[in-house]
């Protein structure tokens, strides 16, 4: 069947009846932002509907990760979130605060998580070194990376090493998930 001749509400119909999805973890990195936030919001309408078609058994519980740069932007999410659940539902289906996140009444777990995407980690130093001691930072964050060659080169080589969202992912899984199987994320 081609995809685009594929219907949105028969999908989600046969995803609530096999109930395979209600354990999936979804990660939206930048996810506290405009799009991101949007696209996690519309996850939780999907999950919301599966979960009116069929509910979810006690342990099956969804979980939509979001990113955020620092507090500030897991508070402006949170409060768009609270927003969005209330315009819905109403107040008194607000979600309830469960370690480092929420649950919502619909049992969807929201985890918010700090993360800040970076080319090479430590290299951000360098907006906070006074101007005359920047050269002597570049040279020193240079050895650190090894490698030989032009500092192009180098830093090249180090960022084509690099992989923040992996990293983060498993470590995610890991000190989450310790009993989940290693796998991709949705």
């Amino acid at each position: 069947m081609s995809y685009k001749r594929q219907r949105l509400g028969a999908k989600l119909v046969r995803a609530a009846t096999s109930e395979e999805r209600y354990r999936d973890i979804h990660v939206f990195i930048g996810g506290t932002g405009a799009v991101g936030g949007t696209a996690l919001l519309q996850m939780l309408l999907m999950y919301e509907e599966m979960m009116s078609i069929r509910a979810a058994k006690a342990d099956d519980v969804p979980v939509l990760v979001t990113t955020g740069k620092g507090p500030d932007d897991l508070q402006a999410f949170t409060r768009r979130l609270f927003r969005f659940i209330e315009s819905r539902h109403g107040a008194e289906k607000r979600p309830r605060r469960i370690s480092s996140g929420y649950l919502t009444h619909s049992g969807i777990f929201i985890a918010l998580e700090r993360f800040q995407l970076t080319a090479l980690a430590g290299l951000e130093e360098i907006q906070k070194t006074p101007a005359g001691e920047r050269a002597e930072f570049v040279r020193s964050y240079l050895s650190r990376l090894g490698g030989s060659g032009s500092a192009f080169d180098i830093l090249l080589g180090a960022i084509s090493q690099t992989r923040p969202i992996s990293v983060f992912l498993r470590n995610y899984q890991s000190a989450h998930f310790r009993e989940a199987p290693p796998s991709p994320f949705c």
